[in-house]
């Protein structure tokens, strides 16, 4: 977790000190441009976007508690959307997601993110990643290993802030939400 934080702030430095516009996602994506993504398999590198929904820690023992809402649903479906690479993203649109909640005042949706996503693996990250002369991000491709992990992320949460009915139905809408590659 450490090496992580250490990865975005260096991101987040660059993006804040850059002469254009770049977001966080861009910046990430120049200065690992020489680094493979084919250990990625699931098409969805967290470490692309800040973790302000902390979703590898979610679901994990260490995390107390691991309950969702409205609002922390929808911040990790914006994360997992950016973090997706090469692919067509598999989330719908917040506003999307709004019309389908609204349709009727007693029925509330229960959204569902169950995702596999891929972390750094910070061990090998440490092992084959190295600056060159230039000062530009190299891997080494001899170091044999995995620069990534899969990890399983589940999220589940109604789509609504406030319920105010006596008669609420619940539907589940993982459908829009769920993805496997």
């Amino acid at each position: 977790m450490k090496k992580n934080i250490v990865i975005q702030i260096s991101v987040l430095f660059l993006v804040l000190t850059s002469t254009s516009a770049q977001t966080y996602t861009q910046a990430f994506d120049s200065v690992f441009a020489n680094v493979s993504r084919a250990g990625a398999n699931t098409g969805i590198l967290y470490e692309r976007v800040l973790p302000f929904a902390n979703l590898t820690n979610f679901n994990s023992l260490l995390s107390n508690p691991d309950t969702s809402n409205c609002s922390h649903f929808f911040r990790a479906a914006n994360e997992l959307r950016r973090a997706t690479f090469n692919l067509p993203c598999p989330i719908a649109p917040k506003d999307s997601i709004l019309k389908i909640c609204e349709s009727d005042p007693d029925l509330i949706q229960i959204g569902m993110l169950h995702f596999d996503i891929n972390t750094f693996d910070t061990n090998m990250l440490h092992q084959k990643l190295f600056f060159d002369g230039d000062s530009i991000l190299q891997e080494d491709t001899s170091v044999s290993g995995s620069l990534y992990n899969e990890e399983m992320l589940f999220v589940a949460s109604p789509l609504r802030s406030i319920i105010n009915t006596d008669n609420p139905r619940f539907y589940c809408v993982d459908c829009i939400y769920s993805y496997s590659y």
